[in-house]
């Protein structure tokens, strides 16, 4: 009858160009992430998104631009500042020098 779809599986080929759902899950970010940074271009002290193509009304990732992008912003050599506060004190909450009162 109809000719098979061949599936991915069956093809054993890797993707080159992934959509926006496969790229998010890929590096680790969420698609708004994605729009976001599609949308606002590179903003100061925020993170930057992978490069994309727009084919028509269609947006794409490169896988190479993906792996690019984790190595320089998720790799080993990255370093995300991460700010410590100290956790509030509850005063007078089980400690032995509080009052009694």
């Amino acid at each position: 009858m109809g000719r098979k779809r061949l599936e991915e599986k069956e093809l054993d080929v890797q993707p080159v160009l992934v959509d926006e759902r496969y790229a998010a899950a890929y590096i680790g970010m969420s698609m708004s992430f994605l729009r976001r940074t599609r949308m606002e271009g590179v903003l100061k002290s925020r993170t930057p998104g992978p490069k994309f193509l727009k084919i028509g009304k269609t947006v794409r990732y490169e896988m190479a631009e993906l792996e690019r992008w984790i190595d320089i912003f998720l790799g080993e050599d990255s370093c995300v500042p991460v700010r410590m506060e100290p956790l509030p004190s509850k005063r007078g909450a089980g400690s032995s020098s509080g009052s009694a009162g």
